[in-house]
């Protein structure tokens, strides 16, 4: 009689990630610039940069509207739920770090009756194919990232859990995400200083007040 193996797996929850751009020039990117010139680096053109709201929920089409109309000025923004596939960086808040505006989203989206199981926010930064990575990790580490209280993944990051658990993004059909939980650590390359216990993120100091693109906008 043979053995049946019973394979255990994580659930899978829907999780869709909002990237938003500004439509004028971010005066962030100006920021990096500079920031990038006072360290001594090559040229590393202008980067672009947007803001990035994970959401994990149940969400109908109609849920998926309301939300974009919430997150997105139509005047000043443009918002996609497709996930990135251009040359980028990701920065997100490490496990137990307040986000405030995840929570800022919450409450806006209770009030659509729309309930979230779990929102994280983040950075996205894309550079030129022709920057070398040495630069782009530089400035990663120098200017964009404040280890106190982020990590940062090459690509896309997976969002922070208030349990310590990372979420797995993956694009799917028509650009909605699935989320698979795991406690293995990130495949791709991330850079990751420090822990954090439950802090709040506007309490920390950031060790690059003077250049840092975060800290100065």
């Amino acid at each position: 009689m043979g053995t049946s193996l019973v394979r255990m797996v994580a659930p899978v929850s829907d999780m869709r990630r909002m990237t938003i751009r500004s439509i004028d020039p971010d005066p962030r990117v100006r920021q990096i610039t500079a920031g990038a010139r006072a360290l001594g680096l090559p040229d590393i053109g202008e980067p672009a940069i947007a803001d990035v709201i994970f959401i994990e929920a149940d969400l109908t089409d109609d849920d998926l509207r309301k939300l974009h109309a919430l997150l997105v000025d139509p005047l000043l923004q443009i918002g996609t739920w497709n996930v990135p596939t251009s040359r980028g960086v990701e920065v997100g808040y490490l496990p137990g770090v307040t986000d405030t505006t995840a929570n800022a989203v919450s409450t806006a989206a209770a009030t659509l009756g729309i309930g979230l199981d779990h929102a994280a926010s983040g950075r996205r930064i894309e550079f030129a194919d022709d920057v070398d990575e040495e630069t782009v990790v530089t400035v990663v580490d120098r200017l964009l990232v404040n280890p106190i209280i982020e990590r940062w993944a090459e690509g896309t990051i997976e969002p922070a859990r208030p349990d310590g658990e990372s979420g797995a993004v993956e694009a799917v059909e028509g650009g909605a995400v699935s989320l698979s939980l795991s406690r293995t650590p990130l495949a791709r390359r991330s850079r990751r200083a420090g822990e954090a216990s439950t802090t709040d993120a506007g309490a920390a100091t950031c060790t690059a007040q003077n250049t840092c693109p975060r800290c100065t906008k």
